[in-house]
């Protein structure tokens, strides 16, 4: 299936109250690196988190990690994913421009190519004509296999950069690591797992983490909740019974994103030095628009997950640490 056709295509499965999700499939391509087991290694089994449970490194942040209905007003100068309309309501084409811009977030000829694939394909499965100009821009486009080829490749690098981003907050909230909740920690880690078997090194991920800036909340948000999204007829929450829909778990996973963009925002290594940056720069994190209504959490969905680090990925930061210790001339491990 193609890139395109698997962004604009949700599956229809059902259910009546158990937690059975349906996949949009936007699944990371067979014999990728990044798997279910490769982040079930670093991070144990997922629980929610509230402001409440903000650890000490970032207490000192309470305000900014709250989700304000419009804190996306502190970073008017942030990318604008345009999603909905004048009334804030959602357009057909929000799951196309969302994903198009966490997969090609410095090429908007990539993500226009991906809107315009997208709705040739709707038009042509109900029969209407296309236009002419319609038609010359698809002759234009790269071929659906090198669209496809690009944006698989795209999607191992966003799980990559969701991983490492998911792993830092949970070190800084979730352990006693303290200065070493660090992206040159998580990295580090990576890179001596992934020794001879090719597979992505830490310069490699230096890089992908560089390219992935103004999306890796996205990304992370994606990541943290199975990589799905969930369609429901019957669903039972606290306040009672409710329907939810894959549009509705669209909303849902866009709320969970601005979390994990507040968090990232608010988050330095306590070792870092006064030039280093946050996880993330909201300044230049893609984003909705002001007008976007921010809905409210649906049981589980709406509220980021994080997961507490595995025993394994402490156990190998404290032997990482040890060694870099006897190796002076090294740099330090931060």
């Amino acid at each position: 299936m193609s890139p395109i056709a698997r962004i604009s295509a949700i599956s229809d499965r059902r259910s009546t109250g158990d937690t059975r999700s349906a996949d949009i499939g936007f699944g990371l391509a067979t014999g990728m690196a990044v798997d279910q087991s490769s982040f079930d290694q670093l991070l144990a089994p997922a629980r929610i988190c509230r402001t409440s449970q903000v650890g000490p490194p970032l207490a000192a942040h309470a305000t900014q990690i709250r989700l304000a209905p419009h804190a996306l007003e502190a970073g008017r100068s942030m990318p604008i994913l345009p999603i909905c309309d004048s009334q804030g309501r959602m357009l057909p084409t929000a799951p196309v421009i969302i994903f198009g811009a966490m997969l090609f977030p410095e090429q908007p000829d990539r993500r226009r190519d991906l809107l315009v694939g997208a709705i040739a394909d709707a038009l042509i499965e109900r029969n209407i004509p296309i236009a002419p100009q319609i038609a010359q821009v698809i002759r234009e486009m790269p071929s659906k296999a090198r669209l496809k080829h690009e944006a698989d490749h795209r999607f191992e690098i966003g799980a990559y950069v969701g991983l490492i981003y998911c792993t830092v907050l949970s070190l800084a909230w979730l352990s006693d690591i303290g200065s070493r909740a660090s992206v040159n920690t998580v990295c580090s880690i990576l890179n001596q797992r992934r020794k001879n078997k090719k597979m992505a090194s830490k310069r490699t991920l230096e890089g992908w983490w560089a390219l992935m800036a103004p999306t890796r909340h996205l990304w992370a948000a994606w990541l943290a909740r199975g990589s799905m999204l969930n369609h429901f007829e019957y669903l039972e929450t606290d306040e009672g019974p409710a329907s939810h829909t894959a549009q509705d778990d669209l909303r849902c996973f866009l709320r969970e994103a601005m979390e994990t963009l507040e968090l990232g925002a608010a988050y330095k290594s306590p070792a870092s030095t006064g030039r280093a940056s946050t996880l993330i720069d909201r300044a230049n994190a893609f984003g909705p628009p002001a007008i976007w209504p921010v809905p409210n959490p649906v049981g589980p969905f709406g509220r980021f997950r994080l997961r507490e680090p595995a025993p394994e990925l402490l156990d190998e930061i404290q032997k990482l640490v040890k060694e870099s210790s006897c190796r002076p001339h090294k740099p330090r491990l931060t």
